[in-house]
Formats: C-alpha cells, sequence, structure tokens
C-alpha cells in the first residue's frame, strides 16, 4: 500500500505540474462545511446537492464523474501494470487529503456495486478533511460515520420509503 501511494502522490504532482505548466492552476478543493447539520440525513442531503445529484440510479462512472467534476482526482487501481493483484479485502478503497485535488484510490478488481459505496465513503474522509488509509489509523467512529454517509447519499431514507410503499 505504502509503494502505491508513494506512486500515486507523484502522478497527482505530475497533474499539479501540469495544470501550472498550462497557465491553468487548479483550486483548492472546496466541499460543503458539515458540521452546522445534527443529523447524518441531513449531511448527505447537503453532499447529494453540491455533486449535484437528482433521484434515480447511477452507475460507477456517473458517480466518479460527479466526485471529479469537485477537484477530486479519483484513482482506480488496475489502471496501470502490476497494480491489479491488489486483492479487495486488504485494499477497498482510501483517501489521501490534500487542500488542492485531494486523492480517492478505489480497487477496481472489487464488485462493481461496492466500488461505488467506497467511492462516497472515502469521499466522506475528504469532507473531514482526513487521509484514512487502511489499517495505518483505523478510527471506529469515522468509519461507521463513513458508512452511514454513503448510504444516505446513495439512497436517502425517503427515496427507499417511497421504493418500499410503492408511492
Amino acid at each position: 500500500i505504502r509503494t502505491i501511494t508513494a506512486r500515486i502522490e507523484r502522478i497527482r504532482e505530475l497533474i499539479l505540474e501540469f495544470h501550472e505548466d498550462m497557465d491553468t492552476p487548479l483550486g483548492p478543493f472546496s466541499p460543503p462545511d458539515l458540521s452546522g447539520y445534527a443529523t447524518i440525513e441531513q449531511s448527505a442531503a447537503v453532499v447529494r446537492e453540491w455533486l449535484e445529484i437528482p433521484q434515480g440510479r447511477f452507475d460507477f462512472s456517473q458517480w466518479k464523474k460527479k466526485v471529479e467534476s469537485k477537484g477530486v482526482f479519483v484513482f482506480m487501481t488496475s489502471r496501470y501494470t502490476d497494480w491489479s493483484h491488489v486483492d479487495r479485502e486488504m485494499l477497498r478503497g482510501m483517501a489521501i487529503y490534500h487542500p488542492v485535488l485531494p486523492i480517492i484510490v478505489i480497487n477496481d478488481s472489487d464488485y462493481a456495486k461496492a466500488q461505488i459505496f467506497t467511492l462516497i465513503h472515502e469521499l466522506g474522509h475528504l469532507l473531514k478533511k482526513e487521509t484514512a488509509i487502511n489499517d495505518w489509523s483505523s478510527d471506529a467512529q469515522q468509519e461507521k460515520w463513513c458508512d452511514q454517509l454513503a448510504g444516505n447519499v446513495l439512497l436517502p431514507g425517503e427515496w427507499f420509503k417511497s421504493m418500499a410503499t410503492g408511492i
């Protein structure tokens, strides 16, 4: 994981250098401030609004584009030689916070629907301006919060209720 992280950081640096060379520097990552919201459901609604997510189904590529449009570098592990061997149980995803061009790494050998959940879970870490790399500094409360945020962003309770009741 350390090797992958170092390589991804180098790719990020190249992206930033490219934008500087082209006189199109990237702006700061500007997520919504979720600290003032009392419930995870409220925070998830703010995130959906920030990502401009309408009601309905999205596939992974659509979610990825929405997250990337907010200035996040989303990196898929098997896009580069020798990285597809990463075990999905060892690494489903990770978030590396930077004020400009933060990184989300997704293990694309994982199940397709799990990748969407992982993407939003890792976005949760970035929204809190934190780096989260598997087992390096596991905080159960933060992981639970990110899980709950992802679940509520992907399937808000009111949508679930309306689907269950047919309304």
